[in-house]
């Protein structure tokens, strides 16, 4: 896997028989396509280096954009438990991880990094924070809150938790704004093999949303369900990927 940057910035990825990340310098949308100026690498063959990646954000707080990388078959720390690391920007960028994230408990298959995302100010300290899907951990999923700001540092601040077994609990994150008018970001994640109890459907797949803030404690504050799409309820995978849609129905939220 490997991605592009241009300006604003523009995030292009696409598959190549090596992983990687292509990091290039911005342009005007009109202009050529410039030459990627940095490759990132994985540390390893096979590990999906590149499969999520979230850019734009500026997580350690020294004025420039960073990039966050998942890397969900890494063997670095069990088989297939996956990783995800971060890239400072800045004039002295290089190919070397400045931050490996790590989590509370490695597990075999975890396949932590399967989702990243730069998730706005979750916790309201000023600074962008971090967020890794990780949907076969302890089975149910977790996804791991890293505060940004100048002491960034590898360890997890913050553990969500599925709440069902195998419901693919964070295959899906975004960083949504304050979707709930209380003047902190919110976080969105996606569980796209969710299915109800004593169902007849499978993988129907929900959305939580959790309320940032000082006083977030981690408990889904709103759930999205699925709706049956031409009379089917089965196989929906509701909740397989999620973006920020902004203000679409001009309320101010």
């Amino acid at each position: 896997m490997s991605l592009a940057l241009r300006a604003t910035p523009l995030a292009i990825g696409f598959l190549t028989s090596i992983a990687g990340v292509w990091l290039a310098a911005g342009s005007s949308i009109a202009a050529p396509a410039p030459s990627p100026f940095l490759r990132l690498t994985g540390a390893e063959p096979g590990d999906r280096f590149g499969v999520s990646v979230s850019a734009a954000g500026d997580v350690n707080g020294d004025g420039f954009p960073d990039v966050v990388v998942g890397a969900e078959w890494s063997d670095a720390d069990a088989v297939n438990a996956g990783r995800a690391y971060v890239y400072f920007g800045g004039p002295g960028s290089d190919d070397v991880p400045d931050v490996t994230l790590q989590v509370p408990m490695v597990q075999a298959r975890a396949l932590t990094g399967y989702a990243v995302a730069i998730a706005g100010d979750l916790n309201g300290d000023g600074w962008k924070d971090i967020a890794v899907g990780s949907p076969v951990s302890q089975f149910m999923g977790r996804v791991f809150l890293y505060w940004g700001g100048p002491s960034l540092d590898a360890i997890s601040d913050r553990t969500l938790s599925g709440l069902r077994s195998l419901e693919f609990f964070g295959a899906a994150l975004a960083g949504i704004g304050d979707a709930t008018g209380d003047g902190y970001d919110d976080l969105w994640v996606g569980a796209p093999r969710f299915v109800p109890v004593n169902a007849s459907t499978t993988r129907v797949g929900r959305g939580y949303l959790f309320r940032g803030g000082p006083d977030a404690d981690g408990v889904v504050d709103v759930t999205f369900e699925a709706r049956p799409v031409g009379g089917i309820t089965s196989e929906l995978q509701f909740g397989t990927s999620v973006a920020s849609a902004g203000d679409v129905n001009h309320d101010g939220f």
